[in-house]
C-alpha cells in the first residue's frame, strides 16, 4: 500500500514579522494602504474570490518605494486577496 505524506508548513509570526508588509485599514469601504518593503507595483497582485487577478482593473498610487494606495471604492464588499513577493494578505472589502 502506498504511504502517503502530507506536508504542513506553518508560518510563525517571527516569519510574518520578517516579511514587513503591512495592509491597514482591514475591513475597509474605500482606500486601502500597503507599507512594505517592495520596490514597484509589479510586485503586487489582487485576486477576488474566484482567483481572478484583478490587479489591472484598480487604480493605486504609489507614494514612495514602501507605500501603495489601493483605491477599491468601485469594487464591491467581499475578501479580496493581497499578494507581494513575500506575503499574501485576505482583504475584507465593505
Amino acid at each position: 500500500m502506498p504511504s502517503s505524506t502530507v506536508n504542513t508548513n506553518l508560518l510563525s509570526l517571527n516569519m510574518l514579522e520578517n516579511s514587513r508588509v503591512y495592509i491597514y485599514p482591514n475591513p475597509t469601504k474605500n482606500t486601502l494602504r500597503i507599507v512594505g518593503d517592495f520596490v514597484s507595483t509589479e510586485e503586487l497582485f489582487i485576486y477576488n474570490n474566484l482567483g481572478q487577478n484583478i490587479r489591472p482593473l484598480i487604480p493605486l498610487k504609489k507614494l514612495n518605494n514602501n507605500v501603495i494606495l489601493i483605491d477599491l471604492t468601485s469594487f464591491s464588499s467581499g475578501i479580496y486577496y493581497i499578494k507581494t513577493k513575500t506575503t499574501t494578505t485576505p482583504v475584507f472589502k465593505q
